[in-house]
């Protein structure tokens, strides 16, 4: 069920209304600061969220069609990580991102990177584990 893969809890158990403002989503898409209840291994899409997307089956014929609209190098991702307002990015990076329909977003994109780089790193240290908790060679 999509509400037991929800990184945030926005979906309740009981299939009453969701809380759109704990939606990842939604807080990909709005700028500021991170809320402090959100787990920061939660992040996992530069801009919304896909956890209740793959488990629904509505979607998941469409997830798997990939297709690559722009790859961005190491100099247009630096200027994707500033923030910046669209009107103030290289041409280059706002037609890419245009193409993506991402220009709108750009003042957050540069802090999601961030948060999804922290939340693989977290992801990539909690699968090093040993099995039984971090006192199993105790």
């Amino acid at each position: 069920n999509c509400h037991h893969v929800c990184p945030t809890g926005c979906l309740p158990y009981d299939g009453t209304v969701i809380d759109a403002t704990r939606c990842l989503t939604y807080l990909n898409e709005h700028e500021g600061e991170w809320p402090d209840w959100l787990d920061p291994s939660a992040h996992n899409a530069l801009v919304g969220c896909m956890r209740c997307q793959e488990m629904c089956p509505a979607d998941r014929f469409y997830l798997r069609l990939p297709k690559v609209v722009a790859e961005f190098d190491r100099e247009e991702t630096q200027w994707i990580l500033r923030d910046l307002p669209a009107e103030n990015l290289p041409p280059g990076v706002l037609a890419k991102l245009q193409a993506l329909d991402l220009d709108d977003y750009s003042t957050v994109l540069g802090r999601n990177l961030r948060a999804l780089i922290v939340a693989e790193q977290l992801r990539g240290a909690s699968h090093a584990r040993p099995r039984g908790g971090p006192h199993a060679d105790r």
